[in-house]
């Protein structure tokens, strides 16, 4: 649980009676909040950590944040990335306005483009297709190599739409 603001009594039973383990407070909520509403947190068992920024710590680890700019850098729209990391659209544009000068490293995109196409070749064997996809489903499963992937994409491709 964390607080940007002073942590009040009746917050603190609350955190209590929830059987929470450790809470984070920014240094101004720290300082706000009453002496002994802190001993009482720390005499049930509840660890407070100091945050060094202010506000809401970032919802995104720093990996998911490298991920995101690699995406959005090989020209995948806000929607597309919104759906592929389970986040909201404008949390995606936030985050590559917030880190707009930042270029991903080659094997970043690389990663990130395998990873994606392992999920889209491990959703399609979950479905009861014909065996010339599923076969070439898992050729592209156990590829590393983003050329074979391509064409074994386009070859499914054409199989289903043509």
């Amino acid at each position: 649980m964390h607080y940007s603001n002073y942590i009040s009594a009746r917050e603190a039973g609350v955190c209590i009676k929830e059987g929470v383990k450790c809470i984070t407070a920014t240094p101004t909520a720290l300082k706000q909040t009453h002496k002994g509403t802190l001993d009482l947190l720390l005499k049930n068992g509840i660890e407070i950590k100091r945050q060094k920024s202010k506000g809401r710590p970032r919802k995104l680890a720093q990996a998911d944040i490298k991920k995101l700019v690699a995406i959005r850098h090989s020209g995948t729209s806000f929607y597309k990335i919104s759906s592929l990391m389970h986040i909201p659209k404008s949390t995606a544009f936030d985050y590559c306005k917030r880190y707009k000068g930042a270029v991903p490293k080659e094997r970043e995109i690389r990663d990130v483009s395998l990873e994606e196409s392992h999920r889209i070749f491990g959703e399609l064997l979950k479905r009861d297709l014909d065996t010339e996809v599923n076969d070439l489903a898992r050729k592209g499963k156990a590829s590393d190599n983003l050329e074979e992937i391509e064409e074994i994409l386009r070859e499914i491709e054409i199989i289903l739409y043509c």
